[in-house]
């Protein structure tokens, strides 16, 4: 039974290893701006305004995300592809 529980706690320790190998990521998604609610705005005229200042980095997320896509997609292709089996 000893021996059991032993083999137990070491799969389960190989697993927790491998999952956290697989699972960190050096390269994370770009994270979106967080959009100012109506009235965040003082409504007196400021330039820029709080939603201008959204606006430009809603378009830098935009543009970071399609390079974080295109740097996963380049990832994936160069993945071997898994073989079938006869």
């Amino acid at each position: 039974m000893d021996d059991l529980i032993i083999d137990i706690v070491s799969v389960i320790s190989l697993l927790f290893f491998f999952m956290s190998t697989f699972t960190t990521d050096s390269d994370p998604p770009p994270t979106p701006p967080i959009e100012p609610a109506l009235e965040d705005c003082c409504q007196s005229g400021c330039d820029p305004c709080i939603f201008d200042i959204y606006q430009d980095a809603l378009e830098r997320y935009r543009q970071a995300l399609q390079q974080w896509q295109a740097r996963q997609d380049a990832g994936a292709a160069t993945l071997p592809r898994p073989r079938r089996q006869n």
